[in-house]
Order: C-alpha cells, then sequence, then structure tokens
C-alpha cells in the first residue's frame, strides 16, 4: 500500500477552487503603491459558486 501524507491529499483536493486571493469582488483602492482588495467575510458565498457559505 503506498502512503500518503495528509497535506498531499489536501493539497491535491483544493487544487480547483480559487483561492481567497484570487478573488476579483469590490471596488480596488490603491495607496502608494499597495492595491487593497475586499476580503470574503465569514458569510459571504463561496467564491467556488457552489452556495455555500465561505
Amino acid at each position: 500500500m503506498k502512503k500518503v501524507r495528509p497535506f498531499e491529499v489536501i493539497s491535491k483536493r483544493r487544487k480547483g477552487y480559487p483561492s481567497e486571493t484570487q478573488v476579483k469582488r469590490g471596488l480596488r483602492v490603491i495607496h502608494g503603491n499597495k492595491e487593497l482588495l475586499e476580503q470574503l467575510g465569514r458569510n459571504d458565498l463561496c467564491p467556488c459558486n457552489s452556495g455555500r457559505r465561505f
């Protein structure tokens, strides 16, 4: 039997979903050289469009 580390399984499972940093929503505000994006809150819908809460 092949041993699989738990971290490898998690990374393969989450590969298809966009991360919080890749989600583009809200207004962008630029202060100096930094670009600030609106972050997802606890009760916002999941960015994968599954309809579940994030």
